[in-house]
């Protein structure tokens, strides 16, 4: 079978994917690059774009494991990429880092195991990212699901640490699964809620079963608890300045290849 996005890069001698788990994490880089849709698969969308002549594929692909290997199989299918750019949100563990900060991994846990796997990341130079936010190295904490932050800052892995910390959903698995399928993988985060603060509902309430968020399920939890509607109000302004903060890394990134 003959998929749009595989005769779309018949002729690519390298490919750069880049994959974020949601639509808000991807918009403005999709803005930017004027990207063009290929094909949706699953849920997951996929689209195409070049930076500086490098042929680039841009995967929306949902929260979650499977999401990930669903993603990954299919770009190994098609087109095996040169490398794998993970981009998307993360909460900070650790004070010194706010909103709109960027971090790239070079280290992931898997939580609640807590067991440290020795997986492989590409090397970053900090120059090569450039804007008006602020660059970090950074640690993650790859959880199941939304777990309060103070609680996890207190482990001793974090707390005995000097290192940025930042928590997420997909970056060990994005990891694990790359290295098995030799990627060479870069993972990118923008914060977009520090330490101090917590989200007042599950993510689980607002995804379906695919792993997308669902804003009809959002409006709906929003009506049967009217005081989230403030929260959802200053989630939608950090998110947004994350995500701005997360383009123009991925775009500057990538122009430096």
């Amino acid at each position: 079978m003959s998929y749009p996005v595989q005769s779309a890069l018949a002729c690519s001698p390298g490919i750069v994917a880049v994959i974020a788990a949601l639509r808000e994490e991807l918009a403005p880089l999709l803005s930017s690059l004027r990207a063009k849709k290929l094909c949706c698969r699953h849920k997951q969308k996929y689209y195409s774009s070049t930076i500086r002549g490098q042929r680039v594929i841009l995967v929306r692909a949902g929260i979650g494991f499977e999401n990930v290997t669903k993603a990954l199989n299919f770009l190994n299918r098609i087109s095996k990429p040169e490398l794998v750019m993970n981009i998307g949100f993360a909460g900070a563990l650790t004070g010194e880092l706010e909103i709109g900060d960027v971090v790239f991994i070079k280290e992931s846990i898997k939580w609640p195991e807590c067991t440290k796997v020795q997986l492989k990341f590409q090397p970053i130079s900090l120059q090569k990212f450039h804007g008006n936010f602020r660059t970090y190295p950074a640690v993650s904490l790859t959880v199941p699901r939304m777990v309060s932050k103070s609680k996890l800052s207190k482990l001793d892995v974090i707390s005995k640490s000097e290192e940025e910390w930042v928590v997420d959903l997909e970056t060990f698995h994005y990891a694990r699964r790359c290295q098995d399928m030799e990627f060479p993988l870069v993972v990118v985060r923008s914060i977009t809620d520090t330490l101090g603060d917590e989200f007042s509902f599950n993510l689980e309430e607002i995804t379906d079963k695919s792993g997308h968020v669902d804003p009809l399920l959002a409006f709906r939890l929003t009506m049967q608890r009217p005081a989230l509607a403030p929260h959802f109000w200053h989630l939608w302004r950090v998110s947004t300045k994350a995500a701005t903060n997360l383009a123009k890394a991925t775009i500057s990134y990538i122009a430096s290849k």
